[in-house]
């Protein structure tokens, strides 16, 4: 539970957290997606081949 007078302070620190993993984070290149997308068709399922994407790269929903 959180006193009431902490909440802007933990939603200050939340935001701040969030904006530091979103500049680390940035697209990754055209052209390493590419390879990986390539290489990723020879699995034998879909189910690999997303779980090649998901090992590269940190994949987010918009």
């Amino acid at each position: 539970m959180i006193p009431q007078r902490e909440i802007p302070r933990v939603i200050h620190e939340i935001l701040n957290a969030v904006h530091e993993l979103t500049e680390v984070r940035k697209e990754a290149p055209e052209g390493e997606v590419f390879q990986v997308l390539m290489e990723s068709r020879r699995l034998s399922s879909v189910q690999d081949q997303l779980r090649a994407l998901q090992k590269r790269f940190l994949i987010v929903a918009r």
